[in-house]
């Protein structure tokens, strides 16, 4: 595994890295970790990094064009990685995340610094923020830290599997209590049970003792855990009152369910009511009188015209009346802090829908190039932070030495569809073809141009848009999505 560390002040790791586990780790091979002076990237002779706050107010704000040019620059030095702002506005860090992030081969992480960052550093470059907890440090050195142990010593090879199961928020308790020699302390002895030698009496009173402290001291993380029958017995006759556990939305697999507890279901449910979907929304919202028929009012999360004619078209037939927010007057940011383009589809989808009352769908979808190690898939909308082409010369610049016959591609594109209710289904499509040199057609949209179908010819903004519709990754996952609102609206 390879860390990126972009901060201010890269003398801070020396030693926290150095050592222990993680220095270890570092001498075995099992995770490069580097570290990037922010300030190289400064265009003035004093390294300038920060300036006064627009608006007036204290502190200093880290400016965008060295974070910007330093991100991208370090981005572009391996494969791609997710850059990740260490900030007390982020999401909290718990294990299950942590476990998520050692799955990845790269990380670039971001340290702030100061008063805080120019917004426009999270709008262009950040793809996810991480938080310690509900306190204010004195910048993201020391949780980049934390972070990176907690990634490292779960890597193969680091640590024993035995030890590491063993641990508080493995399995979503806290740990058991730990004794070693002398067998009394202070009036204190060892439990007797763990002097028995009787290895199935200690495993029981070890997992006793880690389910009466987590009851104790952190019982929300009980609603999560992997309890068995008889741990919820025990825990029932210690005065837990909870004794369901549902997974986590968000990380169930591709094409599953998700209802609003965070339960998951099957995909498919043939004659899902619609009902089920709309369940609470505003009377009279969701229905709207077509002519004399009626006809049910789906919210396309996005007012992005060319997409917006795409689904006029794709889903025409339907009985459904296709909306967009501004058609509402709804302002509405959703950040896009999934780890896959089905996690953002559905974040999306579901915003929309409990904002609006409405039946709502949303997609995501990338253009993921095998030369570049599936770049710039998730990023494919903020591959340089400006226009669409600014975005396809930047990917064309990228593969100038790579040959014709390694420019294969593949747009990929995951449609979710969420209700009021909280339940959300998705369903995936896939387009392949070549990145050529040069981009041609005046149509389409977004890499459009440079994306050529070796079978037609031509390259997706040459196409007609009746031709399009039949047969890109939008239009795949369409057709999925189709017969999926045919079942919701039975």
């Amino acid at each position: 595994m390879r860390i990126d560390v972009l901060t201010l002040f890269p003398d801070m790791f020396a030693g926290p890295l150095d050592e222990s586990i993680v220095g270890r780790a570092r001498q075995q091979g099992q995770v490069q970790i580097c570290l990037h002076n922010i300030r190289d990237w400064a265009r003035d002779r004093h390294r300038t990094v920060d300036d006064y706050p627009y608006g007036g107010g204290p502190g200093m704000v880290l400016k965008v064009e060295p974070v910007g040019a330093a991100v991208q620059a370090v981005w572009s030095l391996g494969q791609p990685a997710p850059v990740i702002l260490l900030s007390p506005q982020g999401q909290l860090l718990d294990q299950e995340m942590l476990r998520e992030l050692s799955r990845y081969p790269r990380l670039v992480l971001l340290c702030g610094h100061y008063e805080g960052l120019d917004e426009r550093i999270r709008l262009l470059y950040v793809d996810r923020e991480i938080s310690l907890g509900d306190y204010v440090l004195t910048g993201g050195e020391l949780p980049a830290m934390v972070l990176i142990d907690g990634i490292v010593r779960l890597l193969p090879g680091v640590l024993e599997t035995a030890s590491l199961d063993q641990e508080s928020h493995q399995q979503g308790l806290l740990e058991q209590p730990h004794y070693t020699r002398p067998a009394e302390f202070a009036g204190l002895s060892v439990p007797e049970v763990l002097l028995s030698g009787h290895h199935a009496n200690i495993a029981h009173w070890r997992r006793q003792q880690a389910l009466r402290r987590t009851l104790e001291r952190r019982p929300d993380l009980l609603d999560r855990a992997r309890l068995n029958e008889q741990d919820r017995r025990l825990l029932h006759e210690l005065g837990w009152d909870k004794g369901r556990t549902v997974e986590k939305v968000g990380h169930a697999p591709r094409g599953t369910t998700h209802d609003e507890t965070g339960t998951v279901g099957a995909t498919q449910r043939s004659g899902d009511s619609l009902n089920r979907w709309i369940a609470g929304a505003p009377t009279g919202r969701s229905i709207c009188e077509a002519g004399d028929s009626m006809k049910t009012r789906l919210l396309l999360a996005t007012n992005n015209p060319g997409k917006l004619r795409e689904y006029r078209a794709l889903l025409a037939g339907l009985p459904i009346e296709l909306v967009t927010p501004a058609e509402l007057g709804l302002e509405l940011e959703v950040e896009e802090s999934g780890q896959s383009y089905a996690e953002n589809a559905a974040l999306k989808a579901r915003a929309f829908a409990r904002a609006s009352g409405l039946l709502s769908l949303a997609d995501d979808s990338g253009l993921e190039v095998d030369a570049l190690d599936g770049a710039p898939g998730l990023r494919s909308a903020r591959y340089d932070g400006g226009s669409d082409r600014d975005r396809y010369q930047l990917l064309l610049e990228r593969l100038a030495d790579v040959p014709p016959e390694r420019r294969t591609a593949r747009f990929r594109c995951v449609i979710a569809i969420a209700g009021p209710a909280g339940t959300v289904q998705t369903c995936e499509g896939t387009c392949e073809g070549h990145i050529i040199e040069a981009p041609r057609g005046g149509s389409g949209f977004g890499y459009d141009p440079v994306f050529l179908l070796p079978e037609r010819g031509r390259t997706m903004a040459e196409l007609p848009a009746e031709e399009k519709n039949e047969i890109s990754h939008r239009a795949r996952a369409a057709q999925k999505a189709r017969a999926l609102l045919r079942d919701i609206l039975v």
